[in-house]
């Protein structure tokens, strides 16, 4: 199913009356004046047993229709923490009128405080543009958000769900979110043992839950209310168990961030990197930049291209917070090339109907968040996105020892036999199982599938540094390649290509280049100086046909993370989140039909 996307949001439009916060869209309350949080936990927390689950089983997908403020979340957090659970709470919740983050903690901190979990939630609390927002609370607790229309969203939905609440507005006042054929979606997501639970008694809740294949049963309703209803699901799916100790076939930023997001989840994994460093090769990038790409592209890969952009840009701010990684966020400006790209920019902003903290057009003159504005320049400014430099890899090491990742370094792997891996170290030839294999060494996938042509083009680029300019440069510009500065007040100026894997030498022609595109994207800064270059390097860069990455399963032990081209460290986080939920049995971070789009099977007879 295609899903138009981006689609616009509407606020949730409410008015404070007492101890109650109403929708105006809806005429109904978010919660019961007579204690909110208790009752969240007495339906939903109780009624589906979350309690027993999470000291049983190793991962609990929640499935929420009717996110709101969020309480119910955070009543499940709580009885997770309470617990000290180790058990993975994999959380997806739909709603369709999101409050923004102040909203959020304004009336959150009037019903609870300004406790802890409110102010994680606010934190990591996504962007307001449709569709699907994966962000973590803390190890263990996972948060996939879905923004639009739960009923058409619900068939991109792919889960194996354990517990399911029921909190939209009541039946009589909102009756698309208890649409008999969106509760027939839970026939596809359910798991073996799934229950249901809401406030609802009404007549015609109990025989959609019927008519989605649940036995359902009344009980006691919360406070005054005479009853609710709970139910199990007859029949469901079976879950593999989560794979213990997994392996990882490459260390450059999809290995890196495979094993920071398998390390989240609480599985053991073990890197695997031929060359005697990590972050060698394409992941040796001196500068690269964490951004979007602003076009009218909002196809599978301009999908991916945000909500990469959106995930990346918090995984390396909060790996900030423990590690010198060198992350900043310095904003990056986009130029247009022409008037009509200026004006698809300006197409593209509207559709995406982001907040100007998020993005902003420039048009040359006066002041924006980066000081002056360049009369030269026209294009999208993102003021969140920004820049790493070689700190991460000089201490990538030290991150992934901290986080109790095995690194086998010089350690060339000859084959993969049903996750047993044989690789070469120090001329001696070792054999170790492992539970599941995830292939994270761009190109060389192919090695081990000769017989079959994931079609992935090696594409070698120069990146050129020149010596400091006698006037800053500003903020990394991005258009026909990008330029970005150094600490230092050098610049690199970045985007060659070349037709030939092989032709890795440095080449006078593509300083030139470089050049070109510095003195065409600083003109005005630099035009009375001409800079000599200090340093050039050469990449490879692993792309596929159709510029989208090799993603997820390609058998029961073996998944993909590699192909994603010059966008390797802005997508890498991303693609490693949706490889690592589907090998673990978690709920999918991006819409079904993408991840069909991306998967290795697709190229598979």
């Amino acid at each position: 199913m295609k899903i138009s996307w981006p689609q616009k949001l509407l606020k949730p439009l409410v008015s404070d009356s007492g101890n109650d916060i109403r929708s105006n869209i809806y005429d109904d309350i978010f919660y019961s004046s007579s204690g909110a949080i208790d009752e969240k936990r007495y339906v939903f927390i109780e009624g589906n047993r979350i309690p027993e689950r999470l000291k049983l089983h190793d991962r609990v997908t929640v499935l929420e229709l009717g996110f709101g403020l969020g309480l119910n979340f955070i009543a499940t957090v709580r009885e997770h923490r309470q617990q000290a659970s180790r058990c993975i709470l994999d959380y997806v919740a739909f709603e369709k009128h999101p409050f923004s983050k102040e909203e959020m903690y304004d009336r959150l901190s009037r019903i609870l405080g300004p406790t802890v979990e409110v102010r994680e939630l606010v934190d990591c609390f996504p962007p307001l543009i449709s569709g699907f927002h994966r962000v973590h609370l803390s190890r263990f607790i996972s948060l996939t958000l879905i923004f639009g229309d739960a009923r058409e969203y619900i068939k991109e939905l792919s889960a194996s769900v354990d517990a399911i609440y029921l909190d939209g507005f009541a039946p009589a006042k909102n009756p698309e979110l208890w649409d008999v054929k969106l509760f027939g979606s839970f026939r596809r997501l359910a798991a073996k043992g799934c229950t249901v639970s809401t406030y609802s008694s009404a007549r015609g809740v109990r025989d959609s839950l019927t008519y989605a294949g649940f036995r359902v049963e009344k009980r006691k309703g919360f406070a005054n209310k005479r009853e609710m209803l709970i139910g199990v699901i007859e029949g469901g799916k079976f879950v593999e168990k989560i794979p213990k100790e997994v392996s990882i076939i490459g260390g450059g930023i999809a290995g890196f961030s495979t094993a920071l997001v398998l390390s989240r989840y609480g599985v053991k994994s073990t890197i695997f990197e031929s060359e005697p460093r990590l972050f060698d090769r394409a992941s040796k990038n001196p500068l690269p930049l964490i951004r979007p790409s602003l076009s009218l592209d909002f196809g599978p890969r301009g999908r991916l291209n945000w909500y990469a952009f959106f995930f990346a840009r918090d995984f390396y701010k909060n790996l900030q917070k423990h590690f010198d990684i060198g992350w900043r966020q310095t904003g990056v400006l986009q130029i247009a090339k022409s008037n009509e790209e200026f004006e698809k920019f300006e197409k593209a902003i509207k559709l995406l109907n982001l907040s100007t903290e998020e993005i902003e057009l420039i048009e040359g003159g006066g002041v924006t968040a980066f000081g002056p504005k360049d009369p030269e320049l026209k294009g999208a400014y993102f003021s969140t996105a920004g820049m790493l430099d070689n700190r991460l890899a000089r201490c990538a090491y030290d991150v992934l020892s901290e986080k109790n990742i095995e690194v086998s370094l010089s350690a060339t792997v000859r084959s993969i036999a049903e996750a047993e891996v044989m690789f070469q170290r120090d001329n001696e030839t070792h054999r170790r199982t492992f539970s599941h294999v995830f292939l994270c060494n761009a190109s060389s996938v192919q090695a081990f599938y000769p017989q079959v042509n994931f079609r992935v083009i090696d594409i070698p680029g120069q990146s050129s540094c020149f010596e400091a300019a006698p006037v800053q440069c500003g903020i990394p510009i991005s258009g026909n390649g990008y330029t970005a500065s150094t600490d230092a007040g050098s610049i690199w100026s970045s985007g060659t290509y070349r037709d030939s894997s092989n032709d890795l030498d440095i080449k006078e022609e593509d300083e030139m280049i470089n050049l070109n595109r510095l003195q065409s994207f600083h003109g005005s800064k630099i035009s009375s100086h001409k800079p000599r270059a200090i340093e050039n390097w050469v990449g490879v860069r692993a792309t596929t046909h159709d510029r989208l990455p090799l993603c997820g399963k390609f058998d029961d032990q073996i998944s993909f993370v590699s192909g994603t081209g010059t966008r390797g460290f802005t997508w890498s986080p991303m693609i490693a989140e949706i490889a690592v939920s589907e090998a673990l049995g978690l709920s999918a971070p991006v819409e079904r039909s993408l991840m069909q789009r991306m998967s290795p099977l697709r190229h598979k007879d």
